[in-house]
């Protein structure tokens, strides 16, 4: 029945905009406000529900109605309850989701069935306030492993002593921790860490510490973690984890984009050379969420429930920060301006493909720019030769610049990368690294040899100063038609009808 089912749907001609702050109240007023004005039809369905507590008080739980034989209720009426609840579950998701926070279906079922059997007659007050009132919908923290990255500060600092080596970025509620060796460095940091990334509920560190007994969690020290802020809360273990990838997917490719602009400098030592002992045996990621239980931020590992590929490419970020040069970044404006960009294309890809669920331009605009940032990121993975970092990074262009397969992809790519980089006021010499990595990409691909040795820095800051262009483009457009050519102005000359009409001709004579 609907507490099993996981699609959103949306009523038809309505569009959603996740707002980047997370929630911030102490009562369900807002929540209120936001689902009244956006959430029209499910309000009615909370009108339904709320005239059924007579018949629903008859079952114990939900969980009882949706399995109960159908010799013990009325199959018409349940199924008529099974559709009000999905929809006014999706609405109250929905109103959470436009402020980044995601709270599990199977938890709005409950509280629903809960709100309907024990009478209430605003059953979305109801809900709320039990969220709200419970702090279910306060920020907790995802964990999950890093596998080759690395910290760099000056060679005298990585063995002078001192707080352990840490990146902070507290207004993405980011950190990334270096390897600790000891599980208590790893607890003493993540509880640190809390604080950073504004999260007010107490660390419970007892579950951490259970967990790291297990060698299969032996990443929890041996490995860089990253550690991000997520306002989340769910019963099921699986139930929001595409949203926790997608946010994963979001804070890795910041951490290489930073790369490009804070390499390690002259004599600086980065933390994946001192005393490293990662693994690759990540199956696992925790996810810190608030517990009504203990009134505190609890512990729970989550196995990873994907492919194999996908479990490589979420943890391989194969770079070197300088610590300097980070918070650098963070102190002029700079990772706000770059993470904004990733955020963007994040809650793009979240208003369009999955809380709309419509085939509209703007959802296959989305997933283009999600799917070239993965190429992105694999041309970074430390395990790929030459030829495939080459080919992965001209793929993230294609996918980027390019509106469908036809003829003259390479002379329409170095044409919109111009104008990409025209409007970010960048020096012509990225164009060339762009010129340069086709050419490599030629090489590879139709010869199957090519330049052992290519330098993709200046090419990978073109294709990130043409993914800032294309998602500001983006965000403004009011175009029916927002593919690529549209959003860049580029659009082919229309070929003069005496041309078509001696080309039709011609083909017609069969030359």
């Amino acid at each position: 029945m609907s507490h099993q089912r996981q699609r959103i749907p949306s009523p038809a001609g309505r569009s959603f905009t996740i707002t980047r702050h997370a929630i911030g109240y102490a009562d369900d007023s807002y929540l209120i406000a936001d689902f009244d004005a956006q959430e029209s039809s499910a309000r009615k369905n909370a009108d339904w529900l709320a005239k059924q507590s007579v018949l629903a008080r008859a079952f114990p739980s939900i969980d009882y109605l949706a399995t109960a034989d159908d010799d013990e209720v009325d199959v018409k009426w349940r199924r008529a309850f099974d559709h009000h609840l999905r929809h006014l579950r999706a609405g109250i998701a929905r109103t959470f989701m436009r402020r980044d926070c995601f709270v599990g279906l199977s938890v709005i079922d409950t509280l629903i069935y809960e709100a309907v059997s024990a009478g209430g007659t605003d059953v979305v007050h109801d809900v709320f306030q039990t969220i709200v009132g419970h702090q279910l919908h306060d920020p907790g923290m995802i964990v999950f492993p890093l596998h080759g990255f690395g910290i760099a500060r000056p060679m005298r600092a990585m063995f002078g002593g001192g707080p352990h080596l840490q990146l902070s970025f507290p207004s993405a509620g980011l950190v990334t921790i270096a390897q600790t060796n000891a599980i208590e460095t790893t607890i003493a940091s993540l509880d640190a860490a809390h604080g950073v990334m504004g999260i007010t509920h107490a660390f419970d560190s007892s579950g951490v510490r259970s967990y790291a007994a297990n060698e299969r969690l032996a990443w929890l020290y041996r490995n860089p973690l990253m550690a991000f802020r997520f306002n989340s809360y769910s019963h099921d273990a699986y139930e929001n984890q595409h949203f926790y990838q997608l946010r994963m997917r979001t804070l890795t490719a910041l951490l290489l984009v930073t790369s490009l602009h804070a390499p390690p400098a002259e004599g600086e030592m980065d933390s994946s050379r001192a005393n490293n002992q990662e693994t690759l045996d990540i199956n696992h990621y925790l996810r810190i969420e608030v517990s009504p239980r203990l009134g505190a931020l609890e512990a729970q590992r989550i196995p990873r429930n994907v492919d194999e590929l996908s479990l490589a490419e979420a943890s391989d970020v194969d770079v070197r920060i300088s610590l300097a040069g980070w918070d650098a970044l963070v102190g002029n404006g700079e990772m706000d301006r770059l993470y904004a960009t990733l955020r963007a294309v994040e809650a793009g890809y979240l208003t369009h493909q999955i809380l709309d669920r419509r085939e509209t331009k703007e959802a296959s605009l989305y997933v283009k720019l999600t799917r070239s940032l993965d190429y992105f990121r694999r041309s970074f993975r430390a395990n790929l030769r030459p030829s495939e970092r080459v080919i992965a990074l001209a793929i993230a262009f294609e996918t980027l610049l390019t509106d469908s397969c036809s003829g003259g992809v390479t002379a329409r790519i170095r044409r919109r990368a111009k104008l990409c980089l025209d409007q970010a006021s960048l020096p012509p010499t990225l164009l060339g690294a762009v010129d340069r990595l086709f050419d490599a990409r030629g090489k590879f691909v139709h010869s199957g040899f090519g330049p052992e040795e290519i330098d993709l820095q200046d090419a990978r800051l073109a294709y990130v100063a043409c993914l800032s262009t294309v998602t500001r483009l983006a965000q403004g457009a009011t175009l029916a038609d927002p593919v690529i050519g549209s959003l860049l102005n580029d659009k082919p000359a229309r070929t003069p009808f005496w041309v078509r009409l001696k080309q039709a001709w011609r083909t017609l004579l069969g030359r």
